[in-house]
């Protein structure tokens, strides 16, 4: 890493010996107008290591200075201060950022959520873990500020909840949270039993015979039978396999039936 980091600078010093103008420069030259769009590109293309489009969208950015006075990565800013408005700041970031319509609307969306509320969107799972954010209050700001409808800002709720601060369940899904807290948890399941049940289960996969075609039932059998090695009671035995998408039907040849 070391000599990756020394060859890098190293590179950085022949658009200075080049050109007379050092490479941290070249944008301060490009917004003076002593330099071209051009050759700021391929300053940073050439000693900068980046890549033909990666340099076009840095100085695409500076263009945002260059051209309304507002320097790119202060949008966020001038739109928390006033400076600017909810459509500026979105047609911003699509003219200079390269972001879609949508997203950039999202985005400044969640901005919104700061300067009208005092949270920060992205600080809305951090903010209800530690206690300081009720939950009632947490789905209100998915929905408003972040085009979630009630029943998926519940569902994240629900996985926020399960995760806490147990970075070892972070894979849970939404769904599957879901499933917990509305089937599993009144029947005195803990997490971790849960988390590792679930993880096992969504790994089944169907055999296959000497043809490709997946044998009947293969997967379904696969899963009875480790359901019903599971250290569960046949309640809840019952919830895993119905969670899988099988039939109360089905249910009933199960095993522990």
């Amino acid at each position: 890493q070391k000599q990756k980091d020394a060859e890098e600078e190293v590179a950085k010093w022949k658009v200075e010996k080049a050109s007379g103008i050092g490479y941290d420069e070249v944008e301060e030259q490009y917004l003076a107008g002593t330099m071209s769009k051009q050759k700021a590109i391929e300053a940073k293309v050439k000693y900068g290591g980046k890549s033909r489009q990666e340099a076009e969208k840095e100085v695409r950015k500076w263009d945002c200075e260059k051209e309304t006075g507002i320097k790119y990565s202060e949008i966020q800013d001038q739109y928390m201060n006033g400076k600017i408005s909810n459509s500026r700041a979105v047609a911003l970031r699509v003219k200079y950022g390269g972001a879609a319509q949508d997203a950039a609307e999202a985005e400044v969306k969640k901005w919104q959520c700061e300067k009208e509320t005092g949270v920060k969107y992205d600080e809305i799972r951090s903010r209800f873990v530690e206690g300081s954010l009720p939950e009632k209050k947490a789905i209100s700001l998915m929905v408003k500020y972040g085009g979630k409808d009630e029943v998926d800002a519940q569902k994240t709720m629900y996985r926020y909840r399960f995760v806490g601060t147990d970075k070892s369940l972070e894979d849970i899904t939404d769904t599957a949270a879901t499933h917990y807290y509305a089937e599993f948890y009144q029947t005195g399941m803990n997490k971790k039993t849960f988390f590792n049940a679930w993880s096992d289960l969504t790994e089944f996969t169907a055999d296959y015979d000497s043809k490709g075609n997946s044998i009947p039932y293969s997967k379904m059998n696969m899963i009875m039978d480790y359901i019903n090695k599971l250290p569960v009671t046949d309640q809840q035995k019952d919830l895993f396999f119905l969670m899988m998408r099988y039939s109360e039907k089905q249910l009933k040849k199960t095993p522990w039936h």
